[in-house]
Formats: structure tokens, sequence, C-alpha cells
């Protein structure tokens, strides 16, 4: 007689591979409709695959500590392997994909940078108190006050030479008058 703990250990195994069969017969039923589709949707997966590798390893960097795919799996609570396939471009459940966005949020990352493709004006990480990178945004800032101050400098330098030879022109047309 089996136990109950290797009972709910099968029927978790049975799910998983129930899960992951109707994810790739749905996948399959997707492509075989409109290849042009299909390439689109391939090429997205792998923009986002590529993205989420990134921030994964850009948080191992920053925290000084391992993030590989199983201890993201772990600790997201998906599927061993899910991951791995999302990264690889994959893809997976629209809520495992929901589940990922919210830990990396959690995180710091802003979301508008993992899904924009082009997102070269785009800060990776979200700017808010105690963020590691407000430096960064506070020097853009001041380099910003700077370039004004000087704009600022020229303009009023440029306004007094102009009164300058106005107060000049205007000199000249008096003696001229007067003579």
């Amino acid at each position: 007689m089996k136990s109950k703990k290797n009972i709910v250990i099968n029927d978790a195994k049975k799910t998983r591979i129930t899960e992951a069969t109707i994810e790739a017969s749905q996948t399959e039923k997707r492509d075989e409709k409109d290849p042009k589709e299909s390439g689109e949707r391939d090429e997205l997966r792998a923009y986002i695959g590529e993205k989420l590798r990134e921030l994964r390893l850009d948080l191992a960097e920053r925290t000084d500590s391992k993030w590989t795919q199983k201890r993201l799996n772990d600790t997201i609570g998906l599927l061993d392997g899910m991951i791995e396939r999302m990264e690889n471009g994959r893809g997976g459940f629209i809520s495992n994909f929901i589940m990922v966005f919210e830990f990396f949020y959690a995180q710091g990352y802003n979301l508008n940078w993992l899904i924009v493709r082009d997102n070269k004006g785009i800060p990776k990480y979200r700017a808010y108190e105690g963020n590691v990178n407000i430096e960064s945004y506070l020097t853009k800032l001041e380099d910003y006050r700077n370039k004004m101050t000087v704009w600022h400098n020229q303009e009023l330098d440029q306004m007094m030479l102009d009164i300058i030879l106005q107060s000049s022109q205007e000199g000249k047309d008096e003696t001229t008058n007067q003579g």
C-alpha cells in the first residue's frame, strides 16, 4: 500500500507532466496556424528570455550572490527548468511570466525596461529612495543643471553684448546728429 506522501509526490509529478504536455501541445497548435505569427512570437520569446537572463545575472552581480536558474525557480515557486525554458525563448505560461516579472520588480527593476524592445532611454532600475542607481539620476540632473547654467550665462553675455553695441550705435547717432 502506498503512503499518502508517495501519492502526493506522484500527483505533483503528474501535474507537472500534464502542464508541460498541455503547454507543448498548445504551442504546436498555435505555430501551425500562421507561420508569420509564429516567427514573431518566437522572436518575442527570445527577446524576453535574453532580458530575463540579463536581469538574473545583474541581480547576482548586485547582490554578490549566485542566482542560478534553479535558485530563481525555487525562490519564485516555479517548476524545475521553467526559468531555463523562459531564458532560452521557449516560452511558458503567462502566470509564470507574471510571477517572474513581479519578482524582478520587487528587486528594484523597471519592468518597462524589460518589455519595451527599444529600451535605450529607459532605465533598468526603478527610481526610488534607497535604490543603488539613484546616484546616476542625480549625476544626470547635475549635468543638466550645469548645461543650463552655461546656456544661461552665454545668453546673458549675448544680451550684454547687444546692449553695449546698441548703446554704442545710439552714441554714434547722437554725435552725428549734433555735428
